[in-house]
């Protein structure tokens, strides 16, 4: 009887501890709201070690870590109590003399039943004899995408010359909310610095490998409040370029990197020997086997990132005595059309291996029964490794449209801008290894076995690509007019975020779009090289700002359909 009395006791107990929502009624569609608290909003002279709230109804506490936000900080170490319509805030914590404290409870106060939040609720308070009332409030951006940056952590940092936000952990912050709006208040008169940050592992610091960040190169003296400061975010990996391994691996030498680069040079240091490499990921190099008699070779390597940061080492590159089994050489043409009222067929030719050598008279548009169109050297422009060749061929006879099937491309398909140049020699006065006959075809690109030859001496086999065929009944043109001063890049860009095409026009006519979704951005070149640059924490360099397109209802979204031409449409920058 005695272990019976007990259980019932021990389960009342656990009963009455428990929050539990009522049952029955009407729907609750009201926030909870504050009736009072200790300390007061705006209290004075302060001491406590706790936070109160009491509340209209019955609340629960939500990811009370993740959601409430004190500043200054006093660490993950609070703990949040809800029981009944009263909410407790341990602090864990020795709160700083003379100070302002904000709180922003954001969505961690919910009622028991609807789970509704508490509405803007804030509290603030000062250790000392006065409340400081200075505040920054603004919006984060996504620089690239020109889209609301949310739930980025913004933050402020008394002037101090050995302050870095990428050691440092943020003191006084806050969040932005779906709009990227953001509100840092309380805030005593002062130089700071002003930055915003993904903070995906929660840490108060920037990790630039995995999150984006922006800041405000110039120091902002508080002396009044700022209402409309705009932060453009940007995902830059600022690590400086380091090499992490560099060895045999199968038929290969694979050099691996801490993160990716923009340019490089990559030469042998013995002169008669030429290196082949590619990029299998963006982070790596893969060097193939052109030694003969040498054991390893020398080889230069010197790469830059986009912040100018340089890996110059030299590398001694060997490769495994036991040959292994080589992987197939592959070639897919992609995006293969032929431009009606340019008299044009581009497209882009992409290999599995660097190619080494090439025969131009094996590679040819068989036009008409008549009419043999051969490719020459200035047809094809080749990316840095010789395994993605840009073909831009001009025609000096129209093709017959009759033996092409007319297909619509997806307009999100676009080759990319590729650099470096074609070093092939033509073979002159070579036939077709394969010679097309009137049953096959007409309008397609042929590649004939035995036309490309690999780094590794095995050939790709016969391929057959036909056209696309953009009409001009088929596309939209597009004009623009940028209004501003400075240099500048008018980009066009598809559905995700791809540049399409681009000019450095003020008044750029951009013609044969396929029907699609795109928008327009403009980059002010403040340098005048051609590209967009990223800016330089360390150099305090902000990147080069980029302005979007909108229409009257704030939309940046063009679609644009057959046969139309749209604009000029005006961009301010």
């Amino acid at each position: 009887m005695r272990v019976l009395l007990a259980v019932c006791l021990a389960q009342l107990s656990f009963s009455c501890a428990k929050q539990t929502t009522p049952t029955g009624g009407p729907k609750d569609e009201g926030a909870p709201q504050l009736i009072r608290s200790v300390p007061a909003n705006r209290q004075t002279n302060f001491k406590g070690d706790q936070i109160e709230l009491v509340f209209d109804e019955y609340v629960q506490v939500n990811n009370a870590r993740e959601q409430i936000v004190i500043v200054p900080t006093v660490g993950k170490k609070f703990e949040a109590i809800a029981r009944k319509n009263k909410v407790t805030i341990k602090l864990n914590s020795t709160l700083l003399d003379t100070t302002t404290y904000t709180i922003n409870f954001r969505e961690s106060i919910q009622d028991l039943t609807e789970k509704n939040p508490a509405k803007n609720l804030k509290l603030a308070f000062s250790t000392g004899p006065h409340i400081d009332s200075l505040f920054i409030k603004g919006t984060v951006k996504d620089l690239l995408k020109g889209v609301p940056a949310e739930n980025f952590t913004v933050a402020i940092a008394p002037l101090n010359d050995t302050f870095n936000i990428f050691n440092h952990t943020a003191q006084f912050f806050t969040l932005t909310d779906k709009e990227g709006e953001f509100a840092i208040e309380n805030i005593k008169r002062g130089n700071y610095r002003l930055y915003a940050f993904e903070d995906k592992n929660k840490n108060l610091k920037v990790d630039s490998r995995s999150e984006s960040f922006a800041f405000v190169s110039d120091t902002l003296s508080l002396t009044q409040s700022i209402n409309s400061q705009v932060l453009y975010a940007i995902r830059l990996d600022m690590r400086p370029i380091r090499l992490i391994s560099a060895k045999p691996i199968a038929n290969h030498f694979l050099v691996r990197l801490n993160k990716g680069y923009s340019t490089s040079t990559i030469q042998s240091v013995l002169k008669e020997y030429k290196v082949q490499y590619d990029i299998p990921e963006f982070s790596s190099l893969r060097f193939y086997n052109t030694l003969t008699g040498l054991d390893s070779l020398p080889v230069r390597l010197v790469l830059t990132d986009s912040l100018l940061n340089t890996l110059d080492t030299t590398l001694y590159i060997s490769f495994n005595k036991t040959s292994l089994q080589k992987d197939r050489f592959e070639l897919k043409p992609q995006n293969m059309s032929y431009v009606e009222n340019k008299q044009l067929v581009k497209g882009e030719l992409v290999f599995t291996k660097p190619v080494a050598h090439l025969v131009y008279d094996s590679i040819y548009i068989r036009a008409d029964s008549l009419t043999t169109v051969k490719f020459t050297s200035e047809d094809f422009t080749w990316d840095a490794t010789n395994t993605i060749a840009k073909i831009n061929k001009p025609l000096t006879k129209a093709l017959d449209l009759t033996a092409i099937k007319v297909s619509r491309n997806n307009p999100n398909q676009q080759s990319p801008r590729l650099p470096g140049q074609d070093t092939r020699r033509a073979t002159s006065g070579a036939k077709p290894a394969i010679k097309p006959t009137a049953s096959k075809p007409y309008n397609q690109l042929i590649i004939a076995k035995g036309a490309f030859i690999s780094v590794e001496g095995d050939t790709v086999g016969h391929t057959s690509q036909p056209f696309s065929v953009t009409k001009p009944e088929n596309t939209a043109t597009l004009l623009v007019e940028a209004v501003g001063a400075g240099n500048i890049i008018v980009q066009l860009l598809n559905a995700d975020y791809k540049v399409v095409t681009e000019s450095t026009l003020k008044k750029p006519r951009f013609d044969n779009l396929l029907p699609g979704e795109y928008q327009i951005r403009v980059v002010l070149d403040k340098n005048d090289n051609g590209k967009w640059d990223p800016g330089n924490y360390h150099l305090n360099i902000e990147p080069e700002m980029i302005t979007f397109y909108t229409d009257d209802t704030g939309s940046k979204k063009l679609n644009l359909k057959a046969n139309w031409e749209l604009g000029p449409l005006l961009i301010r920058y």
